[in-house]
């Protein structure tokens, strides 16, 4: 049986072990908290019952820890690390390059193209206060 290689799967293998790792403790607390349930004789289970209740109890577990490693891998949306892909548009060329707005706020951008203001612009790098953009492509198909 030959691996994927997991530096061009979707998933890394870090993702992976951190889903494994978080589903195992959550399902040895799910356990240790069904048998803590019989021992003290909060209910009463045999048979199939404990094995539902316990399966039920480890999916859960499961669809918990995949919540936790989405909410890991989302993009930061404030800060400076928000800023990265962002879009905007030049407000006006300066001497230093130009001032962007994006997200209503002005920002010192340069760029390696030629801009004028109202071009659209995605930021490729934040440095400090300076923003490093690119022009985006217009679409030329009307709507």
């Amino acid at each position: 049986m030959k691996w994927p290689k997991w530096n061009h799967a979707r998933i890394s293998q870090q993702t992976l072990g951190l889903i494994l790792v978080l589903t195992f403790f959550f399902a040895v607390d799910d356990m240790l908290m069904v048998v803590l349930m019989q021992q003290f004789e909060v209910i009463d289970m045999h048979g199939w019952l404990y094995y539902f209740t316990y399966a039920l109890l480890f999916l859960g577990s499961l669809a918990i820890a995949l919540l936790v490693v989405k909410a890991l891998q989302r993009h930061p949306v404030t800060g400076l690390e928000g800023l990265q892909g962002a879009s905007g548009e030049v407000v006006r060329r300066t001497s230093k390059g130009y001032q962007v707005e994006i997200d209503g706020e002005i920002w010192q951008a340069v760029c390696h193209q030629d801009l004028s203001a109202g071009d659209a612009v995605r930021v490729e790098s934040v440095d400090g206060l300076n923003l490093t953009v690119r022009k985006e492509a217009v679409d030329a198909t009307p709507n």
